[in-house]
Formats: structure tokens, C-alpha cells, sequence
């Protein structure tokens, strides 16, 4: 009998077997240890037999002894039938590979556990930890929140906020880049109709705009790095720019970009960032209007389950083409809840006031939004988020459409439903980058007939896996 075998039988026979809590969280107290899986061939041609239990036990000890060799030799001589013994083996062979420096092997594994049962909140938090040790600290602070949202033993929730903290610290970069299609079947926001008027002529009528239906290729990117001076303060600058083309549709063709810099805070549960901003739109080809202002972006960990974030802005805005009569300010304050659920599951509910106020009074107005939805991660790779949501739009000044025959001056006040469905998957992920569809529905309810329409678009994109 080789020296290895005569320890392990020692370990395993002489000294008792602690009771197993799985750091997955998936070893049952009471599993079964009957079935002979594995094992040894002694001095006299016999066979020593050990239980799954016993393997993956034995491989722990090994693991926390620093013997990975013996470890690598526990865990992979047999795979067990799908179980949550199997399950165990399968994430301490996750554990070797990250002691053995094998970083993106260990995600691999972790990650398709994952995949088969997201609830496995030591997994995702290993996860997150492989992600710390590949300085990616988005993906880590992703799956960290999630993990957090779980009830966890004593003590262990403080390292997960003590480790949130560290993420925070150094998401001090990011660069992202998404492209895709869109393909919109009412791309004019139109309604079909015919509108008429009496005169001394008789009536007069016109056909309004029948919908138009195009498909719209999306690419978009932007980034931020951050100057740090010290544990709390640095100089965080940011950009972004966005572009739709519509084949054979030019005159819906639109490009916006913007860029902000300014002075960021960063503590234990939150941050704070203010800065200057431009931003520069073109609409069909041609300068639409341009932008001059200030964001203030805060953001808290209320607990380990809630966050709360506040998006506040200003800016002058500059209209072109003739179209002074727009020119004005805009203001925009809105807020976010995100509600951990369970570690594959949360809750999101917005509002958001929004004020634009025009040189000419006919195009100053609010709008109020409200929404609320509901994500998860789910087996086999998906991803879902739903959210219905509602805006009020009131104009402050009344203006003169054709209703009833004749000119009236109407103060536009518009009720906009809009339907959203997001779905993933990771498994379909390559260079990072993870295929994603939203599926969008609007219905746009006004006082002003001619205004009201309902379009469904379905964008297909790929975006930044996590």
C-alpha cells in the first residue's frame, strides 16, 4: 500500500469525520454515505473502498492542508452521479484551480454551476473572487451584490461588504461597447388617420403619416477612468456616444456623444460624483442641437440587500436648424431602488421628473416616470429582466390643432405605457461580449389625437457579459 493511501485511510478511519457544511451550500448533513464510488488497491491485491462523502471530505482536508496534489488525485479519479455530492466536487475542483493558479478554469467551473442552479450563493461568491483576482472588478461587485442578497452565517455578510468596499475602490475604469439591430415597426411615431377642417370651400381634409417600418443598426461605446489622489478622492472623466442608421431611411439617421469630468468620493456603503458635461447630437445627418451643463450622480448601500442611486442634471441646451424657438434648459432628477431578492433574483423601481422649459412656452413641458421590474438569473444560462412603466407628459402651453372640424387650441397632455422584456443568455458569451434582446412595446395615449400611436421594436445587441 503506497505511503499516500495509508495516511488518507488514517484520516479517514482512525480520526472521525467532522459533519459536512458545504461551503456551496450544498452538502447536505445527512448524505448518503452507502455508495461506494472509489477506490485503493492495498499490499494484498484488496480494495479499499470510499463513499462520495468520504471523497469529497477527504479532499477538503487535503485542500486545507495545501496538499493539492492529493487534492487533484481525490477529485478527479471519479465523477458521481448528478447530485449535490457531485455538485461539491465539481466547485472544490474550482477551488484547486484557483489555488493552482489556474484563475480562468476556476470561472469556467464556477460558472456552469451557476448556470445549472444560480442559487448556489458560495459558488457565485467564489466567483466573485476569481473576478478580484483578475482585477475585474465590475463582474466581482456584480456577483458580490447578488451573493449578499442571500441570508448568510454570521460574520460572513461583514467580509461581503468589507469586500463590496474593496471592489468600489478600485472600479477606477471601464470601457464597454455595444452594437446590434432594431428592427421598428412605426420608426415616425406615427398614426394612421385623416384630419379635416371646415372652411367656406367645404372640407378640407389631409392623410396623416402612415407608420413607417425600418430596421435601425445600433453601435454605441463609452468608458471612465478615474484619477485616484488618495482612499476616498479622485478625478473621474467619462464619454459615451450613440448611433442609429436606418437603411434607405436617412432622415431618422441619429448620433449623439458626450463627455463629463469631474471630482468623485468614495466611502465604505456609497459615492458621490459631480461634473461638467457637453454633449452634441446630430439628427439626420446634420447638427441638431448641443448641450452645456452639470450631473451630480450619487449612489448607497442602504443595507446588504438594498442600494439606492440619484441621477441629478442641468444643461442649457442649443438648438440648430432654425429652430431657436427650442432653445432652453432641461433639468432632470431621478432615483433607483434595487432589491436583492435572493443571490438570482431582484427588484428595481424608478421615478424620475424631468422639466424643459423652451424659449417658446408651446414646447416647454414635464414628465413624470414611474417603473418597475423584476430580474433574474435563471438555469441553463439565462438572464430575464420585465418592466412596465408609465410617463405623464404636460405641456404649459395650449397650441392649435384640427379636432372636430375646425382649429382649437389644445394643451397637449400625453400618457405614454411602454412594456419591456430583456432577455440573455451567457452561455452563447464570446470575447466577453453576451447577445441580448429587448423586446419593447409603447402605447403613447395624448389629447391631441393625431399624437397617439403604439410601435413595437425589437433590438437584438451585444453587451458586456457579467
Amino acid at each position: 500500500m503506497t505511503v499516500f493511501w495509508r495516511l488518507l485511510i488514517f484520516m479517514l478511519v482512525l480520526s472521525p469525520l467532522p459533519p459536512v457544511r458545504a461551503a456551496a451550500g450544498i452538502l447536505p448533513s445527512g448524505a448518503n454515505p452507502a455508495e461506494k464510488t472509489d477506490g485503493a488497491d492495498t499490499d494484498d491485491g484488496g480494495v479499499i473502498s470510499l463513499t462520495p462523502l468520504q471523497v469529497v471530505v477527504a479532499a477538503r482536508k487535503m485542500l486545507d492542508l495545501n496538499r493539492l496534489h492529493a487534492a487533484k488525485v481525490l477529485l478527479t479519479r471519479a465523477s458521481f452521479p448528478p447530485s449535490e455530492i457531485e455538485t461539491e466536487r465539481r466547485y472544490l475542483l474550482g477551488v484547486l484551480a484557483l489555488r493552482e493558479k489556474r484563475t480562468d478554469d476556476a470561472i469556467a467551473i464556477w460558472r456552469k454551476l451557476l448556470n445549472e442552479n444560480p442559487r448556489l450563493v458560495k459558488v457565485r461568491f467564489e466567483l466573485a473572487m476569481a473576478y478580484m483576482a483578475q482585477k475585474s472588478w465590475y463582474r466581482a461587485d456584480y456577483h458580490l451584490r447578488l451573493a449578499a442578497a442571500e441570508k448568510l452565517p454570521a460574520g460572513f455578510d461583514r467580509q461581503i461588504d468589507m469586500l463590496r468596499y474593496v471592489a468600489r475602490q478600485n472600479k477606477n475604469w471601464n470601457v464597454w461597447f455595444t452594437a446590434g439591430a432594431a428592427p421598428d415597426d412605426n420608426v415616425n411615431n406615427s398614426q394612421t388617420g385623416t384630419q379635416c377642417i371646415m372652411t367656406p370651400f367645404g372640407v378640407l381634409c389631409n392623410r396623416l403619416n402612415d407608420p413607417e417600418k425600418a430596421v435601425g443598426f445600433n453601435i454605441g461605446g463609452g468608458g471612465n477612468y478615474e484619477f485616484r489622489f488618495d482612499e476616498h478622492w479622485r478625478l473621474r472623466v467619462a464619454g459615451d456616444v450613440f448611433s442609429t442608421t436606418y437603411r434607405h431611411r436617412d432622415e431618422y439617421d441619429d448620433l449623439y456623444w458626450s463627455a463629463s469630468a469631474g471630482p468623485k468620493y468614495v466611502w465604505n456603503r456609497g459615492e458621490i460624483w459631480t461634473a461638467a458635461k457637453i454633449g452634441r447630437r446630430r439628427y439626420a445627418h446634420a447638427p441638431y442641437n448641443s448641450t452645456v451643463g452639470g450631473v451630480l450622480n450619487f449612489g448607497y448601500d442602504w443595507s446588504r440587500r438594498l442600494s439606492l442611486y440619484l441621477n441629478t442634471e442641468y444643461a442649457a441646451v442649443s438648438y440648430k436648424r432654425n429652430a431657436s424657438v427650442m432653445d432652453g434648459e432641461t433639468r432632470r432628477a431621478a432615483g433607483r431602488a434595487v432589491y436583492g431578492i435572493n443571490s438570482a433574483m431582484y427588484a428595481v423601481l424608478r421615478a424620475s421628473f424631468d422639466r424643459e422649459k423652451t424659449k417658446n412656452e408651446i414646447y416647454s413641458n414635464r414628465r413624470y416616470t414611474v417603473g418597475a421590474g423584476l430580474g433574474a438569473e435563471l438555469p441553463l444560462g439565462f438572464s430575464v429582466y420585465a418592466e412596465p412603466s408609465v410617463q405623464w407628459v404636460r405641456y404649459d402651453a395650449p397650441s392649435y390643432y384640427v379636432k372636430n372640424y375646425r382649429f382649437q387650441k389644445i394643451r397637449e397632455k400625453d400618457r405614454v405605457h411602454r412594456y419591456l422584456l430583456r432577455l440573455s443568455n451567457k452561455n452563447l458569451s464570446a470575447r466577453g461580449f453576451t447577445p441580448e434582446i429587448d423586446i419593447a412595446y409603447t402605447d403613447k395615449k395624448s389629447s391631441i389625437w393625431q399624437k397617439e400611436y403604439d410601435k413595437l421594436t425589437v433590438e437584438l445587441s451585444f453587451v458586456q457579459s457579467f
